[in-house]
């Protein structure tokens, strides 16, 4: 973690990607945090992925970039960050009834005015979850300004709630529905 600590006793995995998009993935040993995965030489991007009820993030996109020679053997410490602070609501149809299986992202950038520019979209993306059958979310972020959305499947006939920005204390669980 951010302290330095080994995270033990979470279920995560740890994937790698070249820029020709080969892809390798381990799961993390949970008892001792440690990982390891066979590659080729070359330049390698890792990211990771853990459980969203840990209250850890996860980076989703291989960003992390580790040189790897012939026959050699590398040791890359991921330094995760914790969530402090929670987002938690409902998502509702306009009779007010919750919705199930809508997903919600929450994103350091706005939505609005995004041109399909890959440069403009990226590392926006901070946490992200999907709606229960009642419809409610939890979503655990570092204390932060956001911006939330929700993402509605076509076939329900609804289109998805405005955009909303917002700002997280330490500790603050913060009670936002979406409709």
């Amino acid at each position: 973690d951010e302290a330095g600590k080994v995270i033990t006793g979470v279920p995560a995995r740890v994937f790698a990607s070249t820029k020709g998009d080969v892809w390798r993935e381990a799961l993390v040993d949970p008892t001792t945090g440690s990982y390891s995965l066979s590659v080729a030489p070359g330049t390698w991007y890792l990211g990771y992925r853990l459980d969203p009820a840990s209250g850890y993030l996860s980076a989703e996109e291989a960003r992390i970039p580790v040189e790897v020679g012939q026959d050699a053997t590398v040791t890359k410490d991921l330094v995760v960050k914790k969530a402090d602070a929670v987002i938690e609501g409902r998502v509702l149809d306009p009779d007010g009834k919750g919705v199930p299986q809508i997903f919600i992202v929450v994103s350091k950038s706005s939505f609005k005015g995004f041109a399909g520019e890959e440069s403009a979209f990226r590392d926006i993306f901070v946490a992200g979850g999907e709606t229960g059958q009642d419809g409610l979310y939890r979503i655990a972020v570092p204390a932060g300004s956001y911006f939330i959305k929700t993402f509605v499947r076509p076939e329900l006939g609804l289109l998805s709630a405005e955009e909303q920005s917002l700002t997280l204390k330490t500790g603050e669980t913060l009670k936002l529905d979406l409709k």
